[in-house]
């Protein structure tokens, strides 16, 4: 082999292997695994439908699922924040705080304007809420919807106003006067007597009946499918405008936003518009945090919303909508969940395990410290970012009908798996044997098989949670109406509390359920300090 020292240093260089190896690096490497967004959108409508389907069913009863405890089966497991109205953290938590992930990706992760100060637009659209049904007027039915209205206009029309004078500003000097702009709202907000001062606004009006569809703040499962019906709307619209040319000229803007400039995108215009929108979606969230907690205070606006905010986008990925959802939900339920952390037989012999929920912030904060240092890409990537990374182009190779036809059965079994239990086990075992025969033929995993070995895999943890929720009654039989001890009154147990009836009997009955006139727990569980929206203390 022919070796010749390289000018300039004594490295050996072997010139006939030079060329071969530049061409290889040069060349485009081929995609082995498709993600799973495009293979999902290559399926055919049908199996797509039957995919969706039992997992959005499941999504909606989630409610109702987790309250669930009979002596035959049991409330889901794990999901369910213990010791207390996990309901009521779904509606007055986790879809606000859904909402305005969603409006805060568009300015950050879309955009890529570091904005700090997110929480008072939330703020305003909160107050003016809370002003045209409460504090200065009464508007209900058909004028409440108007309110909605108006209030998404008047943090939309906040957006443009900060916008206008500010958005020239890059970088830490935008965050700086973002940071401010959030201040600013809340002391306002406290010190000004129109707005209810440092007392807030109580007895906002809730949203109206329709026909014989009643909506009631405290019975609040209705109002978590409301809530999605809302996040759903929200995401179809912020797709529609992430694939436009608003979309690509934001895009432009957060990689470059000079070279885009220089390539005649108007870049002060629609910067100006990604604040608009933002603003407008998280006004949109502060419209139903009132719904739900009918109050209001300015202590729930600090700053220290704004970081978690900001936090749940990162933590799900920067410029992914599904990432600002499943970050948002982190957030807002991953305290909650740790409030409960110490078993009760430490509490009753230990006096220092009384108030270690109190670390669940600390534990909270380091899974997002860790997550940030293994994962610095977020939970759900921009999938463009996910192919650069792996050095793909984005070409995949072809695969053998035969093998395609195998691929798509497996994804019709998978789909079976998510309503006949144990059967999405088959599509994991041979979604594997169907990968590993595609890399012996030199062959692209099918983008089909992709889906039918995550799909097999999710119906198998939804067998394996129904098999636990039929067999744990039989080792925990404590279920609705039975008979408590006098000691155990108030004491909550799988969303199951203690009770005491008008006759002086004891009994288990669901927390969700309980009289209306006492006070909710999911407004006992909102102080200022907590990683959710929060409301009075």
């Amino acid at each position: 082999m022919n070796q010749t020292p390289q000018s300039g240093d004594n490295i050996p260089f072997d010139d006939s292997m030079s060329s071969e190896f530049l061409r290889t690096a040069a060349a485009p490497k081929t995609v082995h695994s498709i993600p799973f967004g495009d293979a999902f959108k290559a399926l055919p409508t049908a199996v797509k439908a039957a995919i969706v389907a039992p997992l959005m069913l499941i999504l909606v009863a989630l409610p109702w699922l987790s309250v669930l405890n009979k002596t035959w089966i049991s409330g889901i497991p794990f999901i369910p924040t213990t010791g207390g109205n996990f309901p009521a953290v779904l509606t007055a938590l986790v879809v606000p705080f859904v909402l305005i992930t969603l409006g805060l990706n568009v300015v950050v992760g879309q955009a890529g304007l570091l904005d700090l100060g997110y929480v008072g637009f939330f703020a305003i659209g909160a107050y003016t809420m809370g002003v045209l049904t409460s504090q200065h007027a009464k508007w209900d039915g058909i004028l409440w919807l108007a309110a909605l209205v108006i209030a998404v206009a008047v943090a939309m029309l906040a957006g443009v106003i900060l916008g206008a004078p500010t958005l020239r500003l890059r970088g830490d000097y935008l965050a700086i006067v973002t940071l401010g702009f959030g201040e600013i709202i809340r002391i306002i907000a406290k010190n000004t007597a129109w707005l209810g001062a440092s007392e807030g606004i109580s007895n906002i009006k809730s949203m109206p009946s329709f026909l014989w569809f009643k909506i009631d703040v405290l019975e609040s499962r209705w109002l978590w499918v409301i809530g999605l019906a809302v996040i759903g709307f929200v995401m179809f619209l912020l797709r529609r405008l992430e694939f436009s040319r608003v979309g690509r000229a934001w895009s432009a803007i957060r990689e470059d936003e000079d070279a885009a400039e220089l390539m005649g995108v108007p870049t002060f215009s629609f910067k100006l518009w990604a604040f608009a929108i933002g603003a407008a979606v998280g006004g949109l969230g502060g419209v139903f945090y009132t719904t739900r907690t009918s109050a209001i205070y300015e202590r729930s606006f600090t700053i220290q919303q704004s970081i978690l905010f900001l936090a749940a986008v990162v933590l799900g990925g920067l410029g992914n909508r599904w990432g600002a959802v499943l970050g948002g939900f982190l957030v807002a339920w991953g305290p909650e969940k740790l409030r409960d952390i110490a078993p009760d037989f430490l509490k009753e012999k230990y006096d220092f395990f009384e108030k270690i929920d109190l670390l669940r912030f600390f534990l909270f904060g380091l899974v997002l410290l860790v997550m940030m240092i293994f994962r610095p890409q977020g939970l759900l990537p921009r999938k463009v970012k996910a192919r650069r990374a792996a050095g793909d182009s984005g070409v995949a190779g072809e695969n053998s009908a035969g093998l395609i036809a195998a691929a798509l059965l497996n994804v019709q079994i998978g789909a079976a798996g998510l309503l006949v239990p144990f059967v999405g086990l088959f599509a994991l075992i041979k979604g594997n044997a169907l990968r590993k025969q595609a890399t012996q033929a030199g062959e692209p995993e099918p983008g089909h098989n992709v889906v039918a070995r995550r799909i097999g895999l999710i119906g198998l943890i939804m067998s394996l949670t129904l098999a636990w929720m039929v067999i744990r009654p039989r080792f925990d039989p404590v279920a609705e109406g039975d008979s408590c001890d006098v000691t155990e009154v108030g004491k909550i147990q799988d969303d199951l509390k203690c009770q005491t009836d008008e006759e002086g009997k004891n009994f288990w009955s669901f927390n969700a359920d309980e009289d209306p006139g006492e006070a909710d727990p999911a407004e006992e569980d909102l102080p200022s300090d907590t990683t959710a929206t929060g409301g009075e203390s």
